[in-house]
């Protein structure tokens, strides 16, 4: 009988260690999983002509933000998160923009980067990896896409979650 009491306590013991050990697994394998579907970089989705259709644009220069997708939503420090947004450009000509990538943690600022952005003619997807910095406390945190193109600005935000390592 006592043996058997044994066995039900370090089971009690070991399993949330094995599910804990299990998370950071699948959480590894997503990312993996999302790099091989969406690779650093802009690929065209639609051609500006395809564009022109889909928008109705007649003459209209606006841009448009399409879509935006931002994941793993749980993560350990040091990893990568995907950054992925989609726009489509009515305008016959380049436009000058930028797009911002910040996060925060607690009010305060981790992690930004701001890119000198050309926006093409057309519809595309512009895909990013950023690295969450190895000493990252555990916690909830924020992310932030601001894309600016010409005088029209995007937003969009994100929570996240940092596990302990």
């Amino acid at each position: 009988m006592a043996h058997h009491q044994i066995v039900r306590v370090l089971m009690l013991f070991l399993m949330p260690l094995f599910l804990v050990a299990c998370q950071k697994a699948l959480l590894k394998t997503e990312l993996s999983a999302y790099k091989l579907a969406y690779k650093p970089g802009e690929q065209l989705v639609a051609s500006y002509e395809e564009t022109k259709k889909k928008h109705r644009c007649a003459g209209n220069s606006s841009v448009y933000l399409e879509d935006s997708l931002f994941r793993p939503y749980k993560m350990v420090p040091g990893e990568q998160i995907l950054t992925r947004f989609t726009y489509a450009s009515c305008s016959a000509e380049s436009i000058s923009g930028t797009i911002v990538r910040q996060v925060t943690h607690k009010g305060k600022v981790v992690l930004k980067d701001t890119t000198r952005y050309t926006f093409v003619p057309g519809t595309w997807a512009v895909n990013a990896y950023i690295q969450i910095p190895p000493g990252a406390s555990p916690g909830a945190y924020v992310f932030a896409l601001t894309v600016k193109a010409g005088r029209q600005v995007f937003k969009e935000t994100y929570s996240f979650q940092i596990l302990q390592p």
